[in-house]
């Protein structure tokens, strides 16, 4: 059962890093970024996140967003490196470099992580109960009123 849900995370961590990763190249194959490979990869994250965060938030809050205001700026941001777009191309050699490049890091985070989350020994999963504690308290002392 412990097994199933470490690799059913292991399985949702690492879909969601190809779809931000995919997102951002296929966003930045329209440009010619200069840098470093690490820079260009750093950038079609960003990118990537940037762009699934404001779909999503427009989509889910129905335009009513302040992420909105990031639209006009896009728009001026294209408009002004209009000049700067190039056909888009992704070798398939590059994809395999920079996913395995992400993979790695990836992997450590989440097996230090799991580390503290799974007992594997034990076949439970330890709570961490600070951030319940911590977030009740931190809105608690916002002292918000309902009324």
């Amino acid at each position: 059962m412990i097994y199933t849900l470490f690799f059913q995370q292991l399985l949702f961590g690492f879909l969601g890093l190809l779809i931000t990763y995919f997102a951002g190249k296929l966003i930045t194959s329209f440009f010619s970024v200069n840098g470093g490979f690490f820079f260009r990869l750093f950038v079609s994250y960003i990118i990537g996140i940037t762009a699934i965060v404001l779909f999503y938030s427009i989509i889910k809050t129905q335009g009513q967003t302040i992420n909105i205001l990031l639209l006009p700026i896009i728009g001026f941001l294209l408009y002004y490196f209009r000049d700067s777009f190039v056909m888009p191309s992704i070798p398939l050699k590059l994809i395999i470099k920079e996913l395995s490049w992400s993979a790695f890091p990836f992997m450590l985070i989440f097996l230090y992580q799991s580390w503290w989350i799974f007992d594997f020994s034990n076949g439970w999963i330890r709570q961490t109960t600070f951030d319940l504690y911590a977030y009740a308290s931190y809105s608690d002392s916002l002292r918000i009123s309902t009324s």
